[in-house]
């Protein structure tokens, strides 16, 4: 078994908390990581090496004020 651990990142980019566990291989990684998966952006990594990143599954709320002109 190797250790990896699973950083979710904020939508700032931060790590938001981590998760660490065992797995045989990077398949097997691969498939818990994605049974954690809440939407936000993800990497895997075991010791010093990235195994994969998820992007985030949901976009920004766009700022909507930019389309309004305050001038009358």
């Amino acid at each position: 078994m190797r250790g990896y651990r699973l950083y979710f990142r904020s939508l700032e980019g931060g790590i938001e908390r981590r998760h660490d566990f065992a797995a045989d291989d990077d398949a097997a990684a691969m498939r818990v990581a994605a049974r954690r998966r809440n939407g936000h952006a993800m990497e895997l990594w075991e010791g010093a090496r990235m195994v994969r990143q998820w992007p985030a599954k949901h976009r920004p709320v766009p700022d909507i004020t930019a389309q309004f002109s305050l001038s009358a």
